[in-house]
């Protein structure tokens, strides 16, 4: 029952991807994860990353997530309101190398913030977008929702 119960949500998840990815395609844009990049692990970065530097300056790296009291709540997923950022960045650490992304992940990052060169930074987009998708979906059947994730 239990791998059913993960392959329907796997589905849901991808339909949601679809739909999205559709919709920005429609806009004429270029589908990106928002936000979701800027919390993976970049080395070149103060403090591993925007999103990173951000919860250490308002040392907030042992609170939770989010506050069930926070107007937004409801978009949050059940799984930020107890796990704290620290251990959500060590998540997705672990997911990349697991997964031996980090390499790839970051020679494509500074392509695309322009500290290095070898193709389009929108081709560099597209490619990063394909390269976290397998990261965002784990993420995302472990109960972190996409406003988790992108905001």
């Amino acid at each position: 029952m239990a791998q059913e119960t993960e392959d329907i949500l796997r589905k849901q998840i991808l339909e949601e991807l679809g739909k999205r990815k559709q919709a920005a395609k429609q806009r004429g844009e270029v589908f990106d994860s928002n936000n979701f990049y800027s919390k993976i692990l970049d080395r070149n970065y103060q403090n591993g990353g925007y999103a990173r530097s951000v919860v250490t300056q308002i040392k907030a790296m042992d609170k939770t997530m989010h506050n069930k009291a926070d107007s937004f709540a409801g978009y949050y997923g059940e799984k930020s309101f107890v796990v704290t950022n620290k251990v959500f960045f060590e998540t997705i650490d672990g997911i990349m190398a697991r997964l031996g992304l980090q390499e790839e992940f970051q020679r494509l990052w500074d392509i695309y913030m322009g500290r290095s060169v070898g193709m389009e930074q929108e081709e560099a987009l597209n490619k990063l977008t394909e390269l976290l998708e397998p990261v965002y979906i784990e993420l995302r059947m472990m109960g972190f929702s996409h406003q988790d994730l992108i905001g």
